[in-house]
């Protein structure tokens, strides 16, 4: 027997079908997440001011097959964002990769500052702690958003006046 899905509790119970004399029985399994397939957007970004942070924090997940969040310590996550910008198809893959063994990751402040309209797209792998070749992750994608100009600076030049 295989089962697959959400992990968690699950009841098999056993019973002859149309026998209702025979006596059934059941029993209590649990169902764990699976090995690291793909990267998950739990939470999307929204527009920003550039050099400002996202709020909330742009938060990824890796996920087995089945979209059963994968951690506990049995893989060895990194996660890396690019920034795709939609107006010139340029990639931006200056950031750093986060790294993790309880396959949630968090960007608050990223620090882009190029104003533009964007997309995060996210590349990672997974590495057995137990030892083992790194899995390369299914790719995700978040949805278009903007990246507005900062405020110009506040320090106006203070006019002097000149004796002649």
């Amino acid at each position: 027997m295989r089962l697959d899905g959400t992990a968690g509790t699950i009841t098999l119970t056993y019973r002859v079908v149309g026998q209702s004399l025979i006596f059934s029985d059941s029993h209590t399994i649990e169902l764990t997440p699976g090995d690291a397939q793909k990267i998950a957007l739990v939470q999307q970004p929204g527009n920003i001011t550039a050099g400002a942070a996202f709020s909330p924090a742009v938060t990824t997940q890796v996920q087995d097959a089945f979209g059963n969040a994968v951690s506990g310590g049995v893989f060895r996550t990194s996660v890396k964002p690019v920034l795709y910008d939609t107006a010139d198809a340029t990639s931006d893959n200056s950031k750093s990769a986060v790294e993790n063994t309880t396959g949630a990751h968090t960007w608050a402040n990223p620090g882009f500052t190029k104003a533009g309209t964007y997309k995060l797209q996210f590349t990672g792998t997974a590495t057995p702690v137990a030892g083992g070749s790194a899995i390369a992750l299914d790719p995700a994608e978040s949805n278009i958003f903007t990246i507005a100009p900062a405020a110009p600076s506040q320090h106006a030049a203070t006019p002097r006046s000149h004796a002649l």
